[in-house]
């Protein structure tokens, strides 16, 4: 019976899911949980900035918050559709960014992952970072993560990267929930869809349902291609 036990504890599918367990349970926990669970702010935040970048806006200034909120704010680009654009951008990027994490996972690029980490957080921390929190949780992730790479084994990398990604994944799925929840019950404080009722005229309900569309597709695809048991999801083909 041990002998079966250590067995079926070692297979890769069940390390995975106990993996996965183990982040939910991280996530709960004050002050660690809400350190990674930043991640996805930093995404959905860059994500306003990078496409305002883009788009031409200027003056663009990201604020991260203990309280896992963070807001993104640059001068009119002058296009209301523009603006609309990047309004819409954040709950996207923290999706497909979670996907794009198992991706790179899924081909052994899990050092080159957290490198691109704190490349991108770096980039994002000298140009557009400027409030306290916000320096101080890049700071400290960028040093921890390049004390990992550069210390850590193997086996301790491929599973930070995957508790990276997972809490990502989760924490991306969680935060979208959450907004479809507030644009039906205080659709005055609904965050983004909030801000697109504003500049569309359109309810912020339905701004949510798009969010939470666009997003269940990525989350279906990130589950199909890149978790065990995810080709037996038939019902949709990508």
């Amino acid at each position: 019976m041990d002998i079966v036990f250590s067995q079926w504890i070692h297979n890769t599918n069940v390390e995975f899911y106990l993996l996965m367990a183990l982040c939910i349970v991280l996530m709960s926990i004050p002050f660690i949980g809400k350190y990674v669970r930043m991640l996805d702010t930093f995404f959905h935040e860059g994500g306003h900035a990078l496409l305002s970048l883009l788009l031409g806006g200027q003056k663009i200034n990201i604020n991260l918050f203990s309280d896992l909120s963070g807001l993104t704010t640059w001068k009119s680009t002058g296009s209301t559709f523009k603006d609309f654009l990047i309004t819409a951008v954040g709950y996207p990027v923290s999706a497909l960014a979670s996907c794009g994490a198992f991706y790179l996972i899924s081909h052994g690029m899990q050092d080159l992952f957290i490198g691109i980490l704190c490349i991108v957080i770096f980039i994002f921390l000298l140009f557009h970072i400027r409030n306290s929190y916000g320096i101080f949780w890049c700071l400290t992730f960028i040093i921890l993560n390049l004390f990992l790479i550069a210390k850590a084994d193997i086996t301790i990398i491929n599973t930070v990267a995957y508790a990276y990604a997972f809490v990502m994944f989760l924490e991306s799925i969680r935060s979208v929930l959450i907004i479809v929840k507030l644009a039906f019950t205080d659709s005055k404080h609904a965050g983004d869809a909030t801000l697109i009722a504003r500049i569309t005229h359109l309810p912020a309900a339905l701004a949510a349902i798009l969010f939470f569309a666009f997003n269940f597709f990525v989350y279906l695809y990130t589950i199909k291609h890149f978790f065990p048991f995810g080709e037996y999801i038939t019902f949709i083909h990508f």
